[in-house]
């Protein structure tokens, strides 16, 4: 069976790949008002300051503007079952370790053979990515011989 991937994020909201330009224009334009604001003989300084700390702002966040929940992965293949749910969570089981899947509406709970449970979640995913993983899941436990609950 050929491998299946799923993003454990909603897929169709990510940002354009054009946003970090957008926070680095704001910040440049924003910089630039507030250093004008300052030189002027009779503004207001704590204004000025104002614009130019939020101009500096703008090129901080569009370092970090980039997407990153497209990390958290599922992914069905021959070997195992691979997911990456969360920054400090791996969760990898062999199908030889698998006892039986329980299915949920949203999560799925994979029981072990030594009695442990790995529960991944799909609250975050579009519900029609939810129904496709679950037929794929059911495809890959009959492929294996595995129990579904």
């Amino acid at each position: 069976m050929e491998t299946f991937r799923i993003y454990l994020s909603n897929q169709y909201d990510k940002r354009s790949k054009n946003q970090p330009y957008y926070f680095i224009i704001l910040g440049v334009v924003y910089t630039i008002l507030g250093i004008l604001s300052l030189t002027k003989s009779n503004s207001d300084y704590f204004s000025g300051w104002i614009w130019i700390v939020t101009g500096i702002g703008f090129v901080i966040a569009s370092f970090f503007s980039k997407n990153v929940t497209s990390k958290n992965i599922l992914e069905l293949n021959n070997k195992a079952i691979f997911a990456h749910p969360s920054i400090g969570k791996n969760i990898n089981i062999d199908w030889n370790n698998l006892k039986y899947i329980h299915i949920k509406p949203i999560s799925f709970d994979f029981i072990l053979k030594d009695g442990s449970i790995e529960t991944i979640s799909l609250g975050n995913v579009a519900y029609k990515d939810v129904i496709e993983t679950k037929e794929k899941l059911k495809e890959f436990a009959q492929y294996h011989n595995i129990k579904i609950n």
